[in-house]
């Protein structure tokens, strides 16, 4: 859920005052108690729209754009390249993580061949 406030879309958390509301009563909160302060706020669902990411890519800024007709933010998300450091990173933990992968499986092989030798003994 995002919150729309004067027309502008943000991400807040829905206040624990209203999250037993169906989805219809937090498009439009101008019936609540002024006391509550929400009045003049929506919670909208979100629709994300943003492109998959592909090898060494992350997400950059988000943008929220209000359909007010189908009352929804839709989010888009920048895809953007990674660094040369988190690409790094990303390969230097695969190398680990095969490592002791192959760490692994030779000693449960060596494990195997001594309990082979000792049942041919």
């Amino acid at each position: 859920m995002i919150k729309v406030k004067n027309n502008i879309a943000t991400r807040e958390a829905l206040p624990t005052l209203l999250l037993s509301l169906e989805l219809s009563s937090l498009q439009d909160l101008s019936w609540t108690d002024p006391a509550l302060e929400v009045q003049d706020c929506a919670w909208y669902v979100e629709e994300d729209q943003s492109q998959s990411l592909g090898t060494y890519e992350e997400y950059g800024e988000e943008t929220l754009t209000i359909d007010t007709e189908r009352k929804v933010v839709i989010s888009s998300k920048a895809v953007i390249p990674m660094s040369a450091e988190k690409i790094a990173k990303i390969e230097e933990d695969k190398a680990v993580a095969l490592q002791a992968r192959k760490d692994l499986l030779a000693a449960q092989i060596a494990a195997l061949q001594n309990e082979l030798e000792s049942l041919n003994d």
